[in-house]
């Protein structure tokens, strides 16, 4: 739970509660899982107290089938309000200030031997949202998609393995067919080179008013994925011993539907997100470096860098140019012998609204620069005692800077700090 240090508070986060329960069951070669979460909290935004939810229910289902077959069946509810919009932010009019979403999916994966793979997926998703009577669209709006893929993978020699994909959506009448082709060559027996590219073709009779919103993770966007328009990746990638790993990337991505990027999965930290909007060209570099110190020491750096933009946001029915810039950087070290982590993790975050003719907005003072440093602790408490089951203690510190929407706009200058402590069991 989180309650306001004082008891007057004018602007910003007055108290919230952040409820989570995992469950996982494996044995053999099928495993369950269930996952609950139930967040919220109150927040006051020009003098105006206004509740922030969201909940997510998932559930899912995996074993093999045959030999070289997995499958897998998942579903998932979410009902959230203000979260996604944001209270006081300035969003793209896509974003519903309240929405249920239930999505439904399905996936079978095959390998034939060591030459060829092959996976399909098949996805349902369906979103109730509300707009309000400011809105565009109508006060609730429902939308519908089915997406289908299917990707591979074929052996062409012992050193090059040829990687196709064809990702399809069907939304509201339109089919939009993204092929995806990659190559993957071993230049040395730790040296290989990769190339993806994805682009997408649309077919529909005329410009749909609305375009979809997807929220998402950054994490779980590092490669290309369905979202973009178009995707370009080349990387190269060097595997050593014990642990030890190089890899360097360089990928464009042209963003094809309005995508609010989180960089924090702590529901309270929810305003660490940017904005990509139709329209944006986003270049990225990635790297990731793991080396052995000692024997018993593994350190992990991984640094990634944009700084794109270009995209028309529209908000309060006003066009405007948008543009982001993130450096995401962390460095993981293991002390095995102890079996203690130590992460440290800095984030700069910043987005700008700029009038079209590339002047500063009228709007300009909704602008978002955050930086964010955490220091985590993780210790294993299996090493001081014969525990029945796997037990954990985590000490989590950040300190952040900048203009969240959710405090003045005078105190960017603030440091906010926040310090939580956590056990953690695994039966």
């Amino acid at each position: 739970e989180l309650e306001p240090s004082t008891d007057a508070v004018t602007e910003g986060i007055t108290h919230g509660r952040q409820r989570a329960v995992a469950l996982r069951f494996a044995g053999g070669d099928s495993s369950f899982d269930l996952r609950s979460l139930n967040n919220s909290m109150t927040a006051r935004t020009d003098g105006v107290t206004r509740p922030v939810d969201f909940e997510n229910y998932q559930v899912s289902w995996s074993t093999a089938i045959g030999e070289g077959g997995r499958s897998e069946i998942s579903a998932g509810y979410i009902e959230e309000s203000n979260f996604y919009s944001t209270a006081g932010l300035l969003a793209p009019t896509e974003v519903p200030e309240a929405s249920r979403t239930l999505h439904i999916a399905g996936s079978y994966a095959h390998d034939f031997g060591t030459r060829s793979s092959f996976e399909t997926q098949v996805r349902y998703r369906e979103r109730q949202s509300q707009f309000g009577d400011a809105g565009l669209f109508p006060d609730e709006f429902r939308d519908e998609s089915v997406e289908l893929a299917g990707l591979g993978g074929y052996r062409l020699r012992p050193k090059v393995l040829v990687e196709y994909g064809l990702y399809t959506k069907m939304r509201d009448g339109s089919l939009a067919l993204t092929p995806r082709g990659g190559l993957v060559w071993q230049m040395t027996p730790n040296w290989q080179a990769s190339t993806e590219v994805a682009h997408r073709v649309v077919d529909r009779d005329e410009e749909l008013l609305y375009r979809d919103f997807i929220p998402s993770l950054y994490h779980r966007s590092g490669g290309c994925n369905q979202t973009e328009e178009a995707c370009y990746r080349v990387a190269f990638d060097r595997e050593g011993e014990q642990g030890e790993r190089l890899s360097l990337s360089a990928m464009h991505r042209e963003v094809g539907e309005t995508l609010r990027l989180y960089f924090n999965e702590d529901f309270f930290n929810q305003l660490e997100s940017l904005f990509l909007v139709t329209g944006d060209e986003l270049p990225e570099v990635q790297l990731v470096a793991s080396r052995r110190l000692t024997p018993t020491i593994l350190a992990t750096v991984e640094s990634n860098y944009a700084n794109g933009g270009g995209g028309v946001f529209y908000a309060a029915d006003t066009p405007l140019e948008n543009q982001v810039r993130y450096l995401v950087t962390s460095l993981d070290t293991q002390f095995q012998g102890t079996s203690t982590g130590v992460f440290l993790a800095f984030h700069h975050l910043q987005q700008e609204l700029r009038s079209l003719d590339g002047s500063r907005s009228a709007l300009a003072s909704q602008d978002l620069e955050i930086d964010r440093l955490q220091v985590m602790l993780t210790q294993d408490l299996n090493i001081l005692a014969d525990l029945a089951a796997d037990w954990a203690v985590q000490l989590n510190m950040e300190l952040t800077r900048g203009s969240t929407l959710f405090d003045d706009q005078d105190d960017e200058d603030e440091l906010r700090k926040s310090f939580v402590g956590g056990l953690a069991v695994r039966f």
